[in-house]
């Protein structure tokens, strides 16, 4: 059976010396001084906070309490929610398993939005030009990269044995 525990609330501070008081007041006076820089940056924030909005949606969040919790909550429960979480986390987990040096020179190799504008815009390619890029290297490691992303989605729906 569980003990009960005994539970005395410390001595409010109300009963102050008046030499602790006083030395509490002075020390409120000289902060503002001390801590300029500090303050000024934090009255920076307020206002940035301010402008964007980001105040007035805490102070609602706050004011709301316990229902916006209620609603959060529920959010939370539902099928698609979790499923849709648990999707993001594992695009995290292979998003991790790439090299992000190699992201990047793939992301910039990528045609910009002008030189696409310019690909619709030309002639199209000849079968002829097709083949020849077609059997260049890069675009055979390319296109083994997408004939193995193309089998390793084609083995994940694969219908599952029934137990």
């Amino acid at each position: 059976m569980a003990k009960r525990l005994e539970f005395k609330p410390a001595p409010k501070a109300l009963n102050q010396s008046e030499g602790a008081r006083e030395r509490n007041e002075q020390r409120l006076r000289e902060a503002p001084l001390q801590h300029s820089d500090a303050l000024l940056s934090l009255y920076q924030l307020l206002q940035q906070m301010h402008d964007s909005g980001t105040l007035d949606l805490l102070r609602g969040g706050l004011f709301a309490g316990g229902k916006l919790a209620e609603e959060v909550s529920a959010a939370l429960v539902q099928p698609e929610t979790i499923r849709g979480l648990r999707n993001l986390i594992l695009l995290g987990k292979s998003m991790a398993g790439i090299d992000p040096d190699m992201l990047e020179r793939v992301v910039k190799s990528l045609p910009q939005p002008q030189e696409q504008k310019q690909m619709t815009d030309d002639k199209p390619p000849s079968v002829l030009g097709l083949l020849r890029r077609m059997f260049s290297s890069d675009s055979r490691r390319g296109l083994g990269i997408a004939l193995g992303a193309a089998a390793a989605l084609g083995q994940a729906t694969r219908p599952q044995p029934k137990e």
